[in-house]
């Protein structure tokens, strides 16, 4: 198994050394940029052009919604727990899980 690890890296390293097309770059530097040009074939927006977009739309969160989502979600997630510890005790004390 190791073996074919090894022969699957190397097979990527030759792979990668051997496309490069800018002999100046060394490897890091041409990794950075292909992953960079694939990101932004992908996802073209960066979070700066998409906060941007959501100011103009007002449909930015003020800081008062954010702590009341904050303290929403705390409550919510306790409920959740809750009911996961009830469901499991129901089901123990049913004999429907074995010890």
């Amino acid at each position: 198994m190791e073996f074919v690890i090894f022969v699957l890296i190397a097979f990527i390293v030759i792979f990668v050394m051997s496309y490069r097309n800018h002999a100046g770059d060394n490897l890091y530097k041409y990794i950075a940029k292909q992953a960079e040009g694939i990101y932004d074939k992908y996802a073209p927006f960066s979070f700066k052009e998409i906060r941007q977009k959501v100011k103009d739309l007002g449909q930015e969160y003020t800081k008062k919604q954010d702590v009341r989502d904050y303290i929403v979600n705390i409550y919510l997630n306790k409920f959740k727990y809750i009911q996961l510890i009830q469901l499991w005790n129901l089901l123990r004390h049913n004999h429907l899980l074995k010890r």
